[in-house]
């Protein structure tokens, strides 16, 4: 995935949900072929509200998200998946990283616990 203003995700530069949300439902409409007008007619969105979230300047409500990716297709469905989980990490991540940071412990739920053992496989 290609992000704005030449960010590269390797340079350790935390990109917002925005940006990276905006840049996929971009690329996907790229891929696909289909002008931003089509997509607003065919879902019935406002053209206005598609173009401000691929600006990144906000973001769609999540059964809205699955309805534009959707209407894009199997491997867009996929990708988005891909990029859903990617959030999920990164979040839990962060979680880790603040309780390392102040030496706070948080409850160890399952997730959590599974979160911090692919973290650390990670580092490793």
């Amino acid at each position: 995935m290609a992000y704005p203003k030449d960010i590269s995700i390797d340079d350790g530069t935390r990109i917002s949900i925005n940006s990276r949300v905006g840049t996929f439902l971009f690329e996907q409409r790229t891929l696909s072929k289909i002008s931003l007008r089509n997509v607003a007619r065919k879902l019935k969105i406002k053209r206005a509200n598609i173009k401000k979230w691929e600006q990144a300047k906000g973001s769609p409500p999540c059964d809205v998200f699955f309805r534009i990716v959707s209407f894009y297709g199997e491997d867009a469905l996929r990708s988005a998946m891909e990029l859903d989980l990617e959030f999920q990490i990164e979040k839990y991540q962060r979680l880790i990283e603040a309780r390392q940071s102040t030496g706070n412990e948080y409850p160890k739920r399952p997730a959590f616990i599974w979160a911090e053992h692919q973290y650390k496989k990670a580092v490793a």
